[in-house]
């Protein structure tokens, strides 16, 4: 889990629009609005998701 400055439903669409889904911390017991969950399954999707949070 990550905790970010931005509200995990905002993140969320951001990063959705460069079709990249990531899921809302806020229904996991004890976490916030803030924080999100991220799988990445490879090297490519981790650069992939770099560039998009370094572009937000």
């Amino acid at each position: 889990m990550i905790k970010s400055k931005l509200k995990s439903k905002t993140l969320q669409k951001k990063l959705l629009r460069k079709k990249i889904l990531i899921r809302d911390g806020s229904t996991f017991r004890g976490l916030d609005k803030n924080h999100i969950r991220i799988a990445v399954k490879s090297h490519k999707e981790n650069v992939k998701l770099v560039k998009a949070l370094e572009g937000i």
